[in-house]
């Protein structure tokens, strides 16, 4: 093996012991300490891509389009943990309160159910016995008898289908609702690997200096004041409707229903309530508390 070689491996093994090392670095000085956000974060691991090496750093377009499709899971002006920093080959992953919904385990599984019924023997029988009977009264007398199987073999899948539905919309509502406490993430990313000296904690503090204030413990209360002004009386935070929001977060924008109803299904409970606005009513329905359907409707 020639000098060179030998030079170029103890380079390359060098250059990942600094990264291991660099890792653990950042590992050991962010993960466990609150941090407050400023921007609105979608509730899936995809979270916001800073691209450092471009001249637009962040596409809020995309954001955008995470943000309506997953719902915001960490709003502007929320404290959350640094649960985990890991450096990949071209990114940095920066993730709060857990990384986003689709991490290991996040799954929601929706129940299979069947939606076919089968023939009965006796139905089939008298498939048969209707088609080779010649009496026109006799052919009558089992085609009732047919008639009577099938309608009740076609309620039975009208029954399923129902069920098959409830599961669905069952395992929208738990996934919406996971996404919302799950977390986000933001993502450091570099043209070609991520340099060492980006490794450090003072670079990714610098990189993401205008979407998150690590100075929790001085700023507290100001940023809370700045960010979350929503709480204070004739003050509203931007609030967009639309599926995933809990009930709650309706309530808020809306004051309480005028109408409301609870129906309890077979494995869940369906409230249904209306809402009067400026220009009508809004109908919603929540599943176990999470909006899953609504509609508007003018005066």
């Amino acid at each position: 093996m020639s000098k060179k070689t030998v030079l170029g491996l103890f380079l390359l093994g060098f250059s990942c012991l600094l990264r291991a090392q660099s890792q653990e670095d950042l590992k050991d000085y962010f993960e466990g300490k609150q941090v407050i956000v400023k921007i609105d974060m979608p509730g899936d691991k995809s979270g916001i891509d800073l691209r450092l090496d471009d001249a637009r750093v962040i596409d809020f377009s995309e954001v955008g389009r995470r943000t309506k499709r997953y719902g915001v899971s960490i709003r502007r002006g929320d404290e959350v943990m640094v649960t985990l920093v890991k450096v990949n080959k071209k990114n940095i992953e920066f993730q709060l309160g857990g990384g986003g919904y689709g991490t290991a385990g996040d799954t929601v599984s929706t129940p299979s159910v069947s939606t076919y019924v089968a023939k009965s023997e006796r139905e089939k029988r008298l498939e048969d016995d209707v088609r080779n009977e010649k009496d026109p009264r006799q052919k009558k007398r089992l085609q009732d008898q047919l008639d009577d199987l099938r309608r009740e073999r076609e309620r039975e899948e009208a029954r399923l289908k129902a069920e098959a539905a409830q599961a669905e919309i069952l395992a929208e509502a738990q996934e919406r609702n996971l996404r919302l406490t799950s977390g986000s993430r933001f993502n450091l990313w570099f043209a070609d690997r991520v340099p060492a000296e980006a490794l450090t904690p003072g670079a990714v503090k610098a990189a993401l200096a205008d979407y998150v204030d690590f100075n929790t413990e001085d700023s507290r209360g100001r940023d809370r004041d700045k960010y979350h002004s929503s709480d204070e009386p004739g003050a509203s935070r931007t609030f967009v409707l639309r599926k995933g929001v809990t009930e709650q977060e309706v309530n808020r924008a809306y004051g309480q229903p005028v109408s409301r109803s609870i129906e309890q299904l077979k494995n869940f409970s369906l409230a249904t309530a209306t809402y009067a606005t400026e220009d009508g009513e809004l109908l919603a329905h929540f599943v176990e508390g999470v909006l899953v359907k609504y509609s508007m409707s003018s005066k």
